[in-house]
């Protein structure tokens, strides 16, 4: 069995990028900068180790890997030996490898294929963040990294593309580690997925055998008694909530609350400060709230 290649973390990525010997870094690759690859030959020709040189330029082999250097440097002088210092500021990473060829040494056919290729990857962007924001504007809150990371699976998969998962995870505000993370754990989540579809069907069947108004508590009890089944009061909630089961009960009504909370500007002024004897009649009326019941309606005491 092969050696397994390391993949860095979002951290490790970001602590790299820093380093002015860098070009770019990928979750799988470092791309050093020209002018360090001709250094570091030049030293290593010099006498120098590479880890000296390596770590000298700010390396930190903990994140690189021990064997990293040695096999840089290795690679980086059968180039200088053949090309010169120009085969490594080309960046030519391997026997006559020229790179990236520029626009006008391209022929009809792959300037097609590479200008179809860019065209993809502009649909992918549009398509991506047009669904942030819709999803964004359905749930009226701000999206779960699950969520983004389900957004991005689905554009790439549908536009085929490769190596731009990265991009896509910056355009989302979401780790490129986290996503791939998540990608591990889609056998688990169909697991979890299937357990909840069952659990859902088991409470909507009592949902539904009380017309909708049962809730969570109500269940929960009914499955205890006639299903001898154990489920967390929180759990079918949570699941209520996911399949939008809503009982159909009296909900609270927030302007009564907000009227109950505001009565300061309703309370009458204290007049009659107790003083009920006034020394003649009908000078003071006073009323109640409690009204009685006279033939088809109602009369209030004054």
């Amino acid at each position: 069995m092969g050696k397994i290649r390391k993949s860095f973390t979002e951290k490790e990525i970001q602590l790299l990028e820093e380093n002015p010997n860098v070009h770019r870094v990928t979750e799988k690759n470092i791309t050093y900068s020209p002018t360090f690859k001709v250094a570091a030959v030049q030293a290593y020709q010099a006498g120098q180790t590479p880890l000296e040189i390596f770590l000298k330029a700010g390396f930190n082999t903990d994140i690189i890997g021990q064997a990293t250097p040695k096999k840089s440097l290795l690679r980086w002088r059968n180039i200088y030996s053949t090309y010169g210092a120009a085969g490594l500021l080309e960046d030519r990473r391997g026997k006559g490898s020229a790179g990236r060829r520029p626009e006008k040494e391209l022929s009809a056919e792959e300037k097609l294929r590479r200008a179809e290729a860019k065209i993809k990857l502009l649909e992918a962007e549009n398509e991506l963040l047009k669904k942030l924001e819709a999803l964004e504007r359905q749930t009226s809150k701000a999206l779960t990294s699950s969520e983004r990371f389900q957004l991005i699976h689905q554009v790439l998969r549908k536009h085929g593309l490769q190596r731009v998962t990265r991009y896509l995870c910056q355009m989302a505000e979401v780790s490129a580690s986290g996503y791939y993370r998540w990608c591990s754990a889609e056998e688990q989540r169909q697991l979890r997925e299937a357990t909840d579809k069952r659990d859902f069907l088991l409470i909507k069947e009592h949902f539904e055998a009380l017309n909708g108004k049962a809730g969570a508590l109500v269940i929960k009890m009914r499955l205890e008694r006639l299903n001898s089944v154990v489920m967390n009061h929180k759990k079918i909630r949570r699941l209520m909530r996911k399949f939008r089961l809503v009982a159909v009960i009296r909900q609270a009504n927030p302007y009564r609350k907000m009227a109950k909370a505001t009565q300061e500007h309703h309370t009458c002024p204290n007049l009659l400060k107790r003083q009920f004897d006034q020394g003649e009649p009908e000078k003071v009326l006073l009323t109640d709230i409690t009204y009685i019941r006279y033939g088809t309606g109602h009369i209030c005491p004054v």
